[in-house]
């Protein structure tokens, strides 16, 4: 009894042994493959490709499915056209862009969202002009945004994820005063609302606007307004629910 004990005991001993040198001998071949590997390649830019051989003002917009557009003004002046070149995941720039509004019209802007909705902004000649997009549809009619007879200088555009815009701009009123002006369109009367211009500061010098929407749908606007001589640009914010009023304007930074 004494005898065979002894021996299946060394026998599992020994099978213990081959396991723990097998595990040695596995351990060692990966520590000798991996460097072999090493870490992945990081990413590189792709070959650039022209989308157009004569563009000014360039911009890109994603959606949330990955979808690429580039927006600029292409072609000779002064039969310049705005138009967009779209991307969709795994696939190719095209050839040839989508014409966007009138030829030869003035500065521009583009804006879209992340369900796919889009809006294109323009000035022709003393009227501010848009058209809308809603997501997987057309582009619709020319709309005027402003007939406040410009010019309408620093347009910027915003977009939120219901398909609302606000666009905001500033106008010069006389050779040393500018008036802040401020545009909004509800998607669901699909209108343009009438346009309002933020109150003037003691040198009716109003700048520099730039428009966004919060989460809750609210419209938020800033500007510069210059103060009284000595002069400071003061940066001013209000804001308005689409179906509210502008609040009263209030200054961020303190003059100077």
């Amino acid at each position: 009894m004494g005898g065979g004990t002894d021996a299946a005991g060394a026998g599992g001993r020994r099978r213990r042994r081959l396991k723990l040198t097998l595990a040695a001998l596995l351990l060692l071949l990966t520590l000798l493959v991996a460097p072999l590997s090493g870490p992945a390649a990081p990413p590189t830019w792709q070959t650039p490709v022209t989308l157009a051989s004569v563009a000014r003002l360039p911009s890109i917009h994603a959606d949330a499915a990955g979808t690429m557009t580039a927006f600029a003004r292409t072609g000779p002046f002064p039969n310049w056209q705005h138009a967009t070149w779209k991307h969709v995941p795994g696939g190719q720039w095209p050839s040839t862009p989508t014409p966007l509004g009138p030829a030869g019209t003035g500065e521009a802007v583009y804006a879209g969202n992340a369900a796919g909705a889009a809006v294109f902004v323009w000035l022709n000649g003393s009227l501010l002009q848009a058209s809308y997009r809603p997501a997987a549809g057309a582009w619709g009619p020319t709309e005027t945004v402003a007939d406040t007879g410009g010019p309408y200088s620093d347009i910027e555009l915003a977009l939120d994820d219901a398909g609302n815009v606000a666009v905001t701009w500033y106008r010069n009123t006389s050779t040393s005063t500018a008036l802040v002006e401020v545009a909004l369109r509800s998607v669901a009367a699909s209108q343009w609302l009438p346009v309002d211009t933020m109150p003037p500061g003691p040198r009716e010098v109003e700048l520099q606007p730039d428009v966004a929407f919060e989460v809750t749908g609210d419209v938020v606007l800033v500007w510069t307004s210059l103060s009284a001589i000595p002069s400071f640009a003061r940066l001013l914010t209000s804001s308005r629910s689409l179906a509210g009023t502008w609040s009263a304007p209030v200054e961020l930074s303190p003059s100077g």
